[in-house]
C-alpha cells in the first residue's frame, strides 16, 4: 500500500509523466521518418496508455479516484493538444512560414515571388493531393470522400477540445 502523501504526489505526476512520454514518442517518431499525423497519433496513444496504466496502479476504490482520473485525463488531453498546436505552428502558420522564408533570403523577395510561393489555391491543392496520396480521402465520380476513418477519433477529439476551449469548432 502506498502512503497517502505519496499517492497524492504520484497522482500529480501521472499526467505530467504521460505527457512527457507522448512528447518523446512523437519527436522520436518524427525523427525516424514517421508521417506527421501518425507520429502525433502514436505519441498520443503511448502517453494515454502510460496514463491509463498509472491510473490503474494508483486506483483506490471510491468516488475520489474516479474524479481524479477524469481530471488527469482532461489535463493530459489539454497538454497534448497544446503541444500538438505548438509543434504545428511552424508547419501551418502561414505568417511564420513567410517570415522564415524571408529570413533565409538575405536579398529579400518581391511581392510577386511571395504571392507565387504562397498562393492559397496552390496550398489547398497540395494539401488535397497529399490527402489523396496518403489514402485518407478518395475521389469517386469527381467528388471527394473520407477513405480511412482511423484518424477520425483524433480529429473529433481535437474538434471537441476546440469547442471546449474556444466555444466553436472551427477557428
Amino acid at each position: 500500500m502506498i502512503a497517502p502523501e505519496a499517492l497524492e504526489y504520484a497522482r500529480l505526476a501521472n499526467p505530467a509523466s504521460a505527457f512527457l512520454i507522448y512528447a518523446v514518442v512523437q519527436l522520436c517518431a518524427l525523427h525516424y521518418g514517421l508521417a506527421y499525423v501518425r507520429a502525433i497519433a502514436l505519441g498520443f496513444l503511448a502517453g494515454l496508455a502510460a496514463l491509463t496504466l498509472g491510473e490503474a496502479w494508483l486506483w483506490v476504490p471510491g468516488l475520489d479516484s474516479l474524479a481524479l482520473t477524469l481530471v488527469n485525463l482532461i489535463i493530459y488531453g489539454l497538454a497534448s493538444y497544446c503541444f500538438c498546436v505548438f509543434m504545428t505552428l511552424n508547419v501551418s502558420a502561414l505568417r511564420i512560414r513567410i517570415m522564415v522564408e524571408l529570413k533565409h533570403r538575405p536579398d529579400g523577395m518581391s511581392m510577386e515571388e511571395l504571392l507565387a510561393e504562397y498562393n492559397a489555391d496552390a496550398i489547398r491543392k497540395a494539401r488535397i493531393e497529399r490527402l489523396l496520396a496518403n489514402g485518407q480521402i478518395v475521389c469517386r465520380g469527381g467528388r471527394l470522400f473520407l477513405a480511412r476513418r482511423h484518424l477520425l477519433p483524433l480529429v473529433l477529439f481535437i474538434d471537441g477540445l476546440r469547442l471546449l476551449l474556444f466555444g466553436k469548432r472551427d477557428l
